[in-house]
């Protein structure tokens, strides 16, 4: 996601630098996928590391596309704007859900719901927003749209 907000909404130096910046962290983020798979520690392996791990780049998102929309007035930007909000709700719901205990009273109901469920419907709707609404808007940043060099 880095890279691409990197091509959509950079050129030049920042472009780089962003680029750069994704790779380096997809490597330490690998090395510690393997790490745990390896030792095994389960936090390494974990959605919470994940998250921890993308966090950064999804309050970056959101502050760059609410900057450019705010700036250029682009569609692109407020699409994308959306996906951080949908993303940063369904990351919510997730860990609220979690964090509520009410899996095992649903499960004690004969209701098979937990917060993974929670957080895959999430994502499918964030998905089918990704695929039918951003990505027909997401383009190359052209020269006049670019953020400061």
């Amino acid at each position: 996601m880095l890279i691409a907000q990197a091509y959509a909404c950079f050129t030049g130096k920042w472009q780089k630098v962003l680029v750069y910046t994704a790779l380096t962290k997809l490597a330490l983020y690998g090395l510690a996928l393997l790490v745990g798979s390896l030792v095994p520690i389960k936090f390494l392996i974990s959605f919470e590391l994940l998250i921890l791990a993308a966090a950064p780049n999804i309050v970056l998102f959101f502050i760059l596309n609410g900057w450019r929309y705010r700036k250029f007035k682009q569609r692109m930007d407020l699409v994308l704007l959306g996906a951080w909000v949908w993303l940063g709700i369904t990351i919510a719901a997730y860990f609220l859900y979690m964090l509520s205990g009410f899996t095992q009273h649903l499960w004690e109901q004969g209701v098979w719901l937990s917060e993974n469920d929670v957080l895959h419907i999430g994502l499918i709707i964030w998905m089918f927003y990704l695929a039918r609404v951003a990505a027909p808007q997401v383009k190359d940043a052209p020269a006049q749209f670019v953020s400061s060099e």
